[in-house]
């Protein structure tokens, strides 16, 4: 047998293993695609910039303190610890411009709670004191209250998101690799204009993919314009976490 032909049948058992292998990653996690590659800081130091990040379906690997799609938040997870602190880190995407975001569920809300007597204050802005000082409450719809592990201050706090519906929720965070998320960056570009297609289960939720790797987001407050009142407070920057 010629080098050639050798070196064609390795490569085919190659390309039969790997495609076997995503095959069996797509299986297990639920979600295409099942990678994120992230692109800002605001879930440091538990997921930092350019890491790539496993995702599953909302529903998968669920555990007895998990809500609806399978979340299990802050205040319920009794034990139970992601990516180095309570509660789950969810994929949603919120039905505004930009790519989805990947941020910690810390408690759910139902329509028109107030959940500023459940927020923890030190997530506030400041001279919030009350519902009628803080946005999005009382609660406009039942979802989750959200915030990237970096940042001061609920997302629901400073218009990154209102409350997150079951809906939106396109898949959770399972397993962080180290700066592997840096090639699909230097390859696609940071906040490309490719966003992640994601599929859980039966439903998926997409924005404009025609290619992947893909792109997600998450958000940062790191510098909003606050101001006590919800009518003059403005939106903070949105950053970047990356779908490979």
């Amino acid at each position: 047998m010629s080098d050639d032909r050798r070196s064609a049948r390795w490569l085919l058992r190659l390309l039969v293993l790997a495609a076997v292998v995503a095959v069996a990653v797509v299986v297990t996690s639920g979600v295409w695609p099942p990678l994120l590659a992230v692109e800002s800081g605001s879930m440091e130091p538990n997921i930092g910039t350019g890491d790539l990040v496993v995702v599953t379906a909302p529903g998968h690997g669920t555990v007895s303190a998990a809500s609806d799609p399978g979340v299990v938040t802050v205040r319920a997870a009794d034990g139970y610890r992601r990516f180095g602190a309570p509660g789950d880190v969810i994929v949603f995407d919120p039905p505004r411009p930009g790519p989805p975001i990947i941020h910690r569920a810390h408690f759910r809300v139902e329509r028109g709670e107030n959940w500023y007597e459940r927020a923890n204050e030190s997530y506030l802005p400041p001279g919030v004191d009350g519902c009628d000082e803080l946005r999005n409450c009382p609660a406009p719809h039942g979802g989750y209250v959200t915030k990237g592990d970096a940042n001061g201050y609920y997302d629901q706090a400073v218009e990154i998101s209102p409350p997150v519906r079951s809906g939106w929720i396109v898949a959770k965070a399972a397993v962080r690799i180290p700066e592997l998320g840096w090639v699909r960056m230097i390859v696609v570009g940071r906040e490309s204009e490719a966003a992640v297609h994601f599929v859980a289960g039966p439903t998926s939720a997409s924005s404009d993919l025609d290619a992947w790797p893909a792109v997600a987001s998450s958000a940062s407050d790191s510098s909003p314009a606050l101001a006590s009142s919800p009518s003059t407070a403005s939106s903070p920057p949105a950053s970047s976490v990356g779908a490979a």
